[in-house]
């Protein structure tokens, strides 16, 4: 397990079974999301203050390199192919990089999206799903084109996605909601609303 530590700008490598810290390893400044890339076995840590990507190697426990992005960045998304998707928060954008390349790939202007947060992505559909202060926006990822925008609550920080059934979790933390959005045939439906509590928002 890989924890960030925004206060240090640093992250540590936890044994999941017995709770003990393995090793810390340097970041970026005020390291936030992170997520892994099983093409290249790298861990990608966004670093919310500094714009960029810190690439880690979990087997060595050191840093790999690094991806400049810009802006204030949030959740990432791998596509299993050695590319990647981040939000930029400040931008109201996606951008999708290239890991083994470690450089910036494109930009995808998020229409009608304020303050992305979450990202998942649709492997079968080859959709990003990006939570945002009020909606979710859909996009193609091959393209960056937004296809299609939903009406979800506010105050989100995460979203997840189920690979098998197809559904989106989007929390609303300012509403205490979690929005159940069903995938079919490339279109996303809110097929249910749970009500949490307020500041649930991950």
């Amino acid at each position: 397990v890989l924890v960030t530590n925004c206060g240090t700008n640093t992250t540590v490598f936890v044994n999941a079974k017995t709770g003990a810290g393995v090793a810390p390893v340097d970041a970026g400044k005020g390291p936030d999301a992170a997520d892994f890339d099983p093409k290249t076995g790298l861990a990608l840590v966004m670093d919310h203050a500094g714009g960029q990507i810190t690439l880690i190697d979990p087997k060595t426990h050191k840093v790999a390199g690094t991806i400049d992005v810009g802006g204030t960045l949030e959740a990432a998304a791998s596509d299993g192919t050695g590319k990647a998707f981040v939000n930029v928060e400040n931008k109201n954008e996606i951008v999708a990089v290239d890991i083994v390349g470690r450089k910036v790939l494109a930009h995808y202007p998020l229409t009608g999206c304020d303050g992305p947060t979450g990202l998942a992505y649709d492997a079968a559909d080859k959709l990003l799903i990006a939570a945002c202060d009020g909606s979710s926006v859909v996009l193609d990822a091959k393209t960056g084109a937004v296809v299609q925008t939903l009406a979800t609550g506010k105050g989100a920080e995460a979203i997840a996605f189920d690979q098998k059934r197809k559904l989106a979790f989007v929390p609303s933390g300012r509403e205490g909601t979690l929005a159940v959005v069903a995938f079919v045939k490339g279109k996303g439906t809110i097929v249910d609303t749970v009500p949490t509590q307020v500041s649930a928002r991950t």
